[in-house]
């Protein structure tokens, strides 16, 4: 976030219609690892319909849950270790930042793992910090 940030400032000296569209995608969407790390509504919606016929998990958070934050590293080695090679997206949602979204699924508890395969949920979703669960429900995606 840092990079993105001074970047920014950079970008800010050049003319407007060059940079607006571009600081908006260095600020909304990130990569980490191999997680998509969505920071706003409009770049979730995007996603949602450019992801619509593939495999996904969405991962719901928030950056004051301590679940969260122990389930988290799992989430993203489990991205990492994967590389794109199942054709998985693996998706990091924070509540706070994606109110539409978090309605959208109706996520009451975080964290919620939310298996999409294609448009239909291929698993229940897992709510809670269950590491075993979540990779199993991984696995079943990866396999469908």
């Amino acid at each position: 976030r840092k990079f993105a940030a001074v970047l920014v400032k950079r970008m800010m000296r050049l003319p407007r219609s060059i940079v607006r569209p571009a600081i908006k995608r260095l600020t909304t969407t990130f990569r980490s690892f191999s997680a998509i790390v969505v920071g706003d509504d409009d770049r979730f919606s995007d996603l949602e319909k450019k992801l619509a016929d593939k495999k996904r998990i969405y991962y719901f958070t928030a950056s004051w849950c301590p679940p969260c934050r122990m389930i988290g590293p799992e989430y993203e080695k489990l991205a990492k270790a994967d590389n794109g090679e199942s054709g998985v997206h693996y998706l990091k949602l924070d509540i706070d930042d994606l109110p539409e979204a978090a309605g959208q699924y109706m996520i009451r508890s975080v964290p919620t793992f939310i298996f999409m395969n294609g448009k239909e949920r291929s698993s229940p979703d897992l709510l809670g910090a269950d590491l075993v669960k979540m990779q199993s429900n991984v696995a079943k995606l990866i396999s469908s």
